[in-house]
């Protein structure tokens, strides 16, 4: 979405979201546009807004500076008049500090000179922060003001906590039915910055900016880290983001935890919404098996129940979800239904977990109905490293 010269009245929409269009204080030279283009865009505020715009890059040369005749002009005192540039030749953007006063940094390190970028960089022209993205998003003639407050995010915020910075992660116990011993633990991230504290709201703010899979990869990467610098024991339970690919985006990052800790067993989670072709989570299935890594399939029955998914490709382990556990002791419908369904998986061979267990009651119900392992507050509520390591001690 990267351009040297762009029509102020054309700005990118991704899907499921209005920009704000590029004007005022934060405005783009008129000129003529090649629409031909590769797809790299800057997105970010420009001073004098507060929310997300995209300004593509459609020409190989962009200059960047608070000069208006620059083509991204940005109006911060703070900004020298000719700033920095970008250059793209074959699809590869390199940028280049122009002598500036306050500095060009690309993820927070202030470069010298020239440096080549890639997707998803975070770059600070003095104290306005952009973010290289590439989309395949048209580019529309449209004015459109985007006053919603849950779209006015900080580029930076998000880049902290995907570079691991502002994350910490917590472990709930999975317990085994037989022995009542936690056999291992299911990763859950929690962000430190302002306003992402919660995980539907991190991962919805990612999901917005195009960064929801990063966010994921980089969360099982610091899970897997965690863990293992304190030396705790036990089976670490790793969660996917639905938009996450099975060939492309996870097969790659699970190779690496793998790598990283050849010794520890792990578990996926696929989240039904992920399962969309029978051959794909075949082969993904047996990948994970080569890697010796086990699959389960998350929130069974929260959508779908996924009974075709169970008998083609059995997973390890099944959660189901905490929907059918909620209240079980007392629907007498729900408890032959959750009990009919935990019957066939264990024909199949499939562990079974039940989710979200938390009170007396529905243990009892679980124990009737047979469940191998259980995860709840009943039996254990997130922790923090340290309280993992000082319970096993």
């Amino acid at each position: 979405m990267h351009s040297s010269a762009i029509d102020p009245n054309s700005i990118v929409i991704d899907p499921g979201y209005e920009t704000q269009q590029l004007v005022a204080q934060g405005n783009l030279r008129s000129a003529e546009l090649d629409r031909s283009l590769h797809g790299w865009a800057f997105e970010g505020c420009l001073p004098g807004h507060s929310v997300i715009a995209t300004t593509p890059l459609r020409s190989s040369l962009v200059s960047i500076g608070r000069d208006p005749q620059a083509d991204i002009c940005v109006a911060s005192p703070n900004v020298s008049k000719r700033h920095g540039q970008i250059e793209i030749r074959n699809d590869q953007v390199r940028l280049s500090d122009l002598g500036s006063t306050n500095g060009t940094f690309v993820n927070g390190h202030r470069i010298q000179g020239t440096i080549a970028l890639k997707e998803l960089d975070l770059v600070q022209f003095a104290d306005v922060e952009l973010r290289l993205i590439k989309t395949k998003a048209a580019v529309v003639d449209r004015t459109a003001v985007e006053t919603r407050p849950e779209h006015r995010w900080s580029l930076s915020s998000m880049h902290k906590v995907i570079a691991g910075n502002c994350m910490a992660t917590c472990f709930q116990p999975i317990v085994d039915a037989n022995s009542q011993h936690s056999i291992g633990y299911e990763a859950l991230v929690r962000a430190t910055v302002d306003g992402l504290e919660s995980p539907m709201v991190l991962f919805d703010q990612a999901e917005k900016l195009g960064v929801e899979r990063k966010l994921s990869e980089v969360c099982r990467l610091r899970a897997l880290e965690t863990i293992d610098e304190a030396s705790a024991k036990g089976t670490l339970f790793l969660n996917t983001h639905p938009n996450e690919t099975l060939e492309a985006d996870l097969l790659s990052s699970i190779k690496n935890l793998r790598e990283r800790s050849p010794g520890r067993q792990i578990v996926i989670e696929i989240h039904e919404k992920a399962i969309t072709h029978l051959s794909l989570l075949r082969e993904f299935a047996a990948a994970l098996r080569d890697m010796e890594v086990q699959l389960a399939f998350d929130d069974f029955g929260a959508g779908q129940s996924r009974l075709v998914e169970l008998c083609e490709v059995s997973p390890d382990i099944l959660k189901f979800d905490r929907s059918l556990i909620r209240g079980l002791a007392q629907d007498a419908r729900n408890f032959k239904l959750v009990a009919s369904l935990h019957e066939s998986a264990r024909q199949l061979n499939i562990r079974t977990l039940a989710e979200g267990v938390e009170t007396p009651e529905e243990v009892a119900a679980c124990m009737e109905i047979g469940f191998d392992l259980y995860q709840g507050y009943a039996f254990g509520k997130p922790q923090s490293i340290v309280e993992v390591v000082n319970k096993d001690a």
